[in-house]
């Protein structure tokens, strides 16, 4: 009995030594087949980013043609300073009346402390008197229209 029992204890172990080389195997092929999946998707992505690009440039090259090359860079500045809300002109401009083209630090000052003014929550917005006038309405008399005669 005793040998009997050596046999099992060896068997199972046996047994165990294949179930593990086993899922071992499973897991390798596992990773393999991950690793293959990541391959291709990235090679498909690294195509449809090849592909975007070339057409891309091929828009590029088509408006440059159809325009001189500094324009195209300059409409290109230009857009770029839009998307990014950089203003290319002053808020208030000050040109004072002596002829030299710019504004006393005085008047910089006041135009400042308008528009800062101007932009406060609850700040007036225009006066009345630059209002477009509503035309009010009207009331209207209508005459009561007389119910038709009976005949007899």
């Amino acid at each position: 009995a005793a040998e009997r029992t050596v046999a099992i204890a060896d068997f199972t172990a046996q047994a165990a030594v294949k179930t593990a080389g086993g899922a071992a195997d499973s897991k390798k092929i596992n990773a393999e087949a991950d690793a293959q999946v990541i391959k291709v998707t990235g090679e498909a992505e690294a195509g449809k980013t090849l592909a975007i690009g070339k057409a891309e440039a091929e828009v590029i090259e088509l408006k440059v043609a159809s325009m001189e090359a500094g324009n195209f860079a300059v409409v290109q500045v230009a857009d770029a300073l839009a998307k990014g809300g950089i203003k290319l002109t002053p808020d208030i401009l000050i040109n004072g009346g002596t002829g030299t083209g710019g504004g006393t630090l005085g008047e910089v000052l006041l135009a400042n402390m308008l528009r800062d003014s101007l932009q406060k929550p609850g700040a007036p917005t225009a006066p009345e008197s630059d209002k477009p006038a509503t035309p009010a309405a009207k009331p209207t008399r209508e005459k009561p229209v007389a119910p038709p005669a009976a005949e007899a």
